[in-house]
């Protein structure tokens, strides 16, 4: 079976009648079809569904080598520091931690995501905007919805909102562009790579859906007992 993959609109917003890009891989992923297509008539297959840009908050932080559940505090707390709002009302998710010490860390809020679950989506799968890029030396950016997404590597990315193209240039350029608006000196555009093609994280944003029908395991099963 191919692999479906979706890019969503912001998820606020979402409803059954909602037009959503997708793109089908197949077993090499290579994109053998791209069309719009209506959430409510998406195939019930597995999904592997990238966030709009403005639901893509991403970060990256420096930690020491900490036990996982250390990390998942450091996590926690550089989180409450970077957001607007109060962190329990977000789920945060975060990648294992590079060999510079880097980790990567995204939040989006729980009422959200629990919106994107009620539709009954086979959901293997949610990254932030950017991790839809392929992934190569020198980096790889593009254009979305007044969004400028960057992928540096596997793991590491970025989403921001676009100012100028000034700005652009001081933010460091990638050396490899898709789509339209790639600035002068960025080296080659990618014109034959499709956007929704790049290689998934180690991580994601997907173990905050509660899919509809799922009941917390524990109590009920004792209870029966």
């Amino acid at each position: 079976m191919s692999q479906l993959r979706v890019s969503l609109p912001p998820l606020a917003e979402l409803s059954l009648d909602s037009e959503v890009e997708c793109a089908w891989l197949d077993r090499q992923g290579q994109v053998t079809r791209q069309e719009r297509v209506r959430l409510g008539a998406l195939p019930k297959q597995p999904l592997v569904c990238f966030l709009h840009p403005s639901d893509s908050l991403l970060a990256s932080i420096d930690l020491p080598p900490l036990p996982a559940n250390k990390t998942a505090a450091a996590v926690q707390c550089a989180a409450q520091a970077l957001m607007l709002g109060d962190s329990a009302e977000m789920h945060i998710a975060h990648s294992t931690r590079n060999e510079s010490g880097q980790v990567q860390i995204a939040w989006v809020a729980r009422k959200d995501l629990q919106h994107l679950g009620q539709f009954g989506l086979n959901l293997k799968g949610l990254y932030p905007a950017a991790y839809s890029l392929p992934v190569m030396a020198g980096g790889v950016g593009c254009l979305h919805d007044d969004h400028l997404l960057l992928r540096h590597g596997p793991n590491a990315a970025q989403v921001q909102p676009m100012i100028d193209e000034a700005w652009l240039l001081e933010t460091g350029l990638p050396a490899h562009w898709i789509g339209d608006g790639a600035p002068e000196a960025v080296q080659s555009t990618l014109a034959d790579i499709q956007q929704l093609a790049g290689p998934l994280p180690n991580w994601g944003l997907h173990g905050g859906i509660q899919q509809p029908g799922t009941e917390p395991r524990g109590w009920g099963r004792a209870l029966g007992c």
